[in-house]
């Protein structure tokens, strides 16, 4: 099942960027149609904001970024990519981004998530690059990320807001691929008891022990990370019996 899901995902963001760059490819056969003999250049950001210190992101992420230059190459616009996930989660440094330097590109793409480390200065840049009637194309996560700027979820027209990870991406709070699976699965199951045997054996692919205690440590770690009240949980909390339930945030 987990196979699907990665396949599924990674056929989605591969229509995506067909789609994307198809747009692109439009957009630069009116120009020269118009008269406009130059090229389009493209920005590509593939920076993540979510998951353990020093990790790399998404496996998609240096495929999408290979597939986007060889498909510009085809429609007529450079891509520029800066393998933004190569320095690793919190370790990313962005001073390089300001409004000039955004500003000699024709479009942004953004596949990235979380807090990567923007400044206010530098959200705003962006905001106001669509603003003047560039482009903006957002892929996979790109809702996922700047809550602290509504301006950001203005220009998009949406954020996603029922996601567990919301606290954590807010708050720039480093989770471990373990932990990620189970909040995932959480994400995916809210209001629903789920058993220790099933998180483990859905998160691990291992059967549980009856002293197996793997699930209730990382229970433990999460709540630390994303209850207000670790000690008195709201979010996850306990059924005696059973397991664990996620339980969303009133809006």
């Amino acid at each position: 099942m987990r196979h699907v899901t990665r396949t599924f995902t990674f056929a989605l963001l591969t229509l995506a960027l067909i789609v994307a760059m198809s747009a692109l490819k439009s957009k630069e056969m009116r120009a020269q149609q118009g008269g406009a003999g130059a090229r389009k250049k493209v920005l590509f950001l593939t920076y993540p904001g979510v998951g353990a210190a020093g990790s790399h992101g998404h496996a998609s992420l240096p495929p999408a970024e290979e597939q986007a230059v060889a498909w510009g190459k085809v429609g007529g616009f450079d891509v520029t990519t800066l393998k933004g996930y190569q320095p690793g989660v919190g370790k990313q440094d962005l001073s390089f981004f300001t409004t000039a330097y955004l500003n000699q590109f024709d479009g942004l793409m953004m596949m990235a998530n979380g807090d990567i480390g923007m400044t206010p200065v530098q959200k705003k840049a962006i905001v106001d690059f669509v603003r003047s009637g560039k482009a903006f194309i957002g892929v996979h996560c790109a809702t996922v990320m700047m809550y602290d700027f509504p301006e950001y979820g203005e220009m998009l027209g949406a954020y996603y807001f029922n996601s567990i990870f919301t606290p954590l991406l807010g708050n720039d709070v480093p989770v471990t691929p373990g932990e990620f699976d189970i909040l995932k699965i959480f994400a995916e199951n809210p209001n629903r008891p789920l058993s220790r045997d099933w998180l483990l054996e859905t998160t691990s692919h291992r059967t549980r022990d009856p002293f197996d205690r793997a699930i209730d440590l990382r229970i433990t770690r999460i709540r630390r990370k994303i209850e207000p009240a670790p000690d008195k949980p709201t979010v996850i909390r306990t059924v005696r019996g059973v397991g664990y339930m996620f339980v969303p945030p009133a809006e």
